[in-house]
C-alpha cells in the first residue's frame, strides 16, 4: 500500500512557538532531533492511535496558523488529532 498525503490547516491554540518546540525536542532523549537551519519547521514520525500506523508529519507556524502535512497509509485525518 502507497503511502498518501494530507495538509490541513489548524488554529493555534494557546502560546505555542515551532522554534521554542523544535528547540525542545532537539535534546529530547531517547532520539534527539538534530539541530539545524530549518527552525520554522517540526518534523517527527509517530504511530497514530486510530491504527498504530506509522505516520510522518510536518509542522509549520504563520501566525495564529498551523499547516500539518502528514504522510501515511491509513487514517490520514486522525494523526491530526495526535499532533
Amino acid at each position: 500500500m502507497s503511502a498518501k498525503r494530507h495538509t490541513e490547516v489548524v488554529e493555534v491554540l494557546g502560546p505555542w512557538s515551532v522554534a521554542t518546540s523544535k528547540a525542545f525536542w532537539e535534546g529530547f532523549a531517547p532520539a534527539p532531533l538534530a539541530a539545524g537551519p530549518e527552525q520554522q519547521r517540526l518534523r517527527t514520525a509517530f504511530c497514530v492511535e486510530a491504527d498504530w500506523r506509522r505516520a510522518e508529519v510536518a509542522v509549520t507556524q504563520h501566525g495564529v496558523t498551523a499547516t500539518v502535512v502528514g504522510h501515511g497509509v491509513h487514517f490520514l485525518t486522525a494523526y491530526v488529532a495526535s499532533v
